[in-house]
């Protein structure tokens, strides 16, 4: 099972929809988010996968060069 973390990806997607030019590293996601690692991890392939996200070292929106 899949665990979900709808908070953190609605966070993460108004941040980056709100300021579509800035990227993040997961280690600014965390300290941002106030979330663990593995928590931030777990989202950002779950984001990935959903195509939410660009590929790559930063999160950042699809057609965002980094």
């Amino acid at each position: 099972m899949t665990r979900e973390y709808p908070g953190l990806r609605a966070d993460i997607n108004a941040f980056l929809r709100a300021n579509p030019d800035e990227h993040l590293t997961p280690k600014d996601a965390m300290l941002k988010f106030d979330a663990g690692q593995k928590r931030v991890y777990t989202v950002i392939c779950q984001m990935r996968k959903r195509g939410e996200l660009a590929p790559g070292p930063t999160i950042r929106l699809p057609g965002v060069e980094a």
